[in-house]
């Protein structure tokens, strides 16, 4: 049984004297609170809170256990954050980084008053400065003196496989039941083992032709019929003939960005909490390395505010701050500097490094989409620290054009053209046109049209479509200048609607971004309007969801109320 224990938190880092929280807080949220830092609006404020962070936390707790009956017992709990050492009445009981804890007390809890003390280590702080602290609650949990310390399961084409492990006090016969619910029906078995003491017993359970979508496990541990522990955990099982989408997040934050932008995967720590958001979501969860996303987004908060404390003087920090700016690593900001040259604005680079990574972003999704493989958004590093790329969202959670072209690439429809990897033939050039989708899409025709960068249309056609191919479904034939760009424009028809859209930017053989021509981008009821005689590239106006191409001519409406900051590729406003 679970109960919470209820718990008075102090803070202390053994030079101020004990704070008093009540509940628990981070540690920067509970200094400002209590007024020990000031928060005044100030820039340089948030640089002179660093100190916070070269120290050493400690919260502690006194707590009465409340009566309980089983053999075991168990401390539980959940918002911990940052690498932290427990300690139960002066033994150390546990250490980790981050997120939940779990650790059994048996013969280390006392009826009477108990001391809890939980210390964040500032190792990793050196170069980001992490929120590190508690927010969770406390509780005890207790059982019988058999008790399942983990069960995960996998699923693979059809199959389920349940791990399970089991450890116990004494030597013990003991009845495992599994419980499996999928689309309302439940399978059930039932499996018998003895247990040796100071021993894990691991235990594989195959469940065949299992459907695909939510499934509850449950499994019970029991001995002469009295159950002993318990756990329950959900998935959720991708069809492998769907084509996963994801990108990499630490946290149920970067989960409901996922969520968001309408991908039907994700790759996460492995921990109960987020399997079964990913589950309640219709996600596909995948397992890799633990990088806080608090970690990123104080990094970049920080870099900005470098530069404006730094008066306009950018000569010594804007190519940090572009890297995180933009999530994007040193070599496109080479890229930037090749094409524009040292002197150009720094708005200007900002712009080129978003393009860059909003279609680099894409492709990559548009590419694990033909192959059936899960997409992962690769991370950055600073001096080591690894930490979650900001491509997608700026420090206040506004969504960036790599948000909104990921955005397209994942729609439950996509076509799509790529450049061309061979030059031009008799003045023809053959542009290759894919399209994806889910199982469920009905039959449609992909209608690709090239235009120049004038907004002439120069050639279209028609493909019908079935389903996703990891072939091109066709390639569009255009008659053109040689060093002349092109946009192709792939629109999926059917019943006469256009369902969905994508710009492509076609390059000419040895042809450079600062090669285009710039554009004024307006402002008109209720639209962003291109009033120039070129298109414009890569323009995203977040208050319409828009990212593209807008020919001359051509607008993208939003909602009542301004359009959002609007940034594009060659555009002027």
């Amino acid at each position: 049984m679970l109960r919470k224990i209820p718990c008075d938190w102090f803070l202390t880092d053994g030079i101020l004297s004990d704070i008093r929280l009540g509940a628990p807080l981070k540690v920067m949220d509970a200094l400002l609170r209590t007024g020990v830092v000031k928060d005044d609006g100030k820039l340089v404020s948030r640089l002179s809170r660093e100190w916070v962070f070269r120290r050493c936390w400690r919260y502690h707790t006194s707590f009465q256990a409340p009566a309980f009956d089983g053999a075991r017992a168990y401390l539980v709990m959940d918002g911990l954050t940052g690498r932290y050492l427990m300690r139960l009445n002066g033994t150390e009981i546990k250490s980790g980084d981050g997120d939940n804890a779990r650790v059994e007390v048996t013969g280390f809890i006392k009826e009477e008053s108990n001391l809890l003390e939980i210390e964040f280590d500032p190792e990793d702080n050196r170069v980001m400065v992490p929120t590190v602290g508690l927010t969770g609650q406390l509780f005890l949990y207790d059982c019988g003196e058999t008790a399942i310390s983990a069960f995960d399961a996998h699923y693979e084409g059809g199959d389920c496989r349940v791990t399970a492990e089991i450890n116990a006090l004494s030597e013990i016969e003991i009845q495992m039941a599994f419980y499996l619910t999928a689309n309302g029906e439940t399978i059930t078995k039932k499996i018998y083992k003895d247990v040796l003491p100071g021993k894990n017993l691991v235990e594989c359970v195959p469940f065949k032709n299992v459907p695909a979508g939510r499934i509850s496990l449950e499994m019970k541990v029991k001995k002469d019929e009295i159950t002993s522990d318990g756990a329950t955990i959900v998935k959720y099982a991708r069809d492998a003939k769907s084509a996963a989408r994801g990108f990499q997040v630490s946290d149920a934050f970067g989960m409901a960005i996922t969520a968001r932008a309408g991908g039907n995967s994700v790759v996460t720590p492995m921990r109960e909490r987020a399997f079964t958001l990913a589950a309640d979501r219709g996600l596909t969860a995948y397992i890799y390395g633990k990088i806080p996303v608090n970690v990123s987004k104080y990094a970049v908060s920080r870099m900005e505010t470098l530069m404006e404390l730094s008066g306009g003087d950018t000569s010594t920090l804007e190519k940090e701050a572009l890297w995180r700016l933009s999530g994007i690593h040193e070599d496109v900001f080479k890229e930037c500097v090749m094409l524009y040259g040292e002197d150009a604005p720094i708005e200007k680079k900002i712009d080129i490094t978003r393009y860059l990574q909003a279609m680099s972003v894409r492709r990559q999704a548009e590419s694990a989409r033909l192959r059936e493989m899960p997409f992962i958004l690769g991370q950055v590093r600073d001096n080591g620290h690894a930490f979650a790329s900001r491509a997608l969202f700026d420090h206040n959670d506004r969504p960036r054009p790599a948000y909104y072209a990921l955005m397209q690439a994942w729609r439950r429809e996509h076509a799509f053209a790529v450049q061309p990897e061979g030059s031009m033939k008799d003045g023809l050039l053959t542009v290759p046109v894919y399209y994806v989708s889910d199982e469920s899409a009905q039959p449609a025709t992909v209608v690709a049209v090239a235009y120049s960068m004038t907004g002439e249309e120069l050639m279209t056609a028609n493909f019908p479509v079935m389903g996703t191919s990891a072939e091109a479904i066709g390639r569009l034939c255009v008659e053109k200048e040689e060093n002349e760009f092109i946009i192709v424009r792939a629109k999926i028809i059917r019943d006469g609607e256009t369902i969905a859209k994508s710009d492509s930017l076609i390059f000419p053989e040895g042809g450079t971004l600062n090669k285009i021509s710039e554009t004024q981008i307006l402002v008109k009821e209720g639209a962003v309007v291109n009033a120039g005689q070129t298109a414009a590239v890569g323009v995203c106006v977040p208050g319409a969801e828009f990212f593209g191409c807008l020919l001359p001519g051509e607008s993208a409406a939003f909602p009542a109320g301004r359009p959002g900051y609007t940034e594009g590729l060659n555009i002027f406003e």
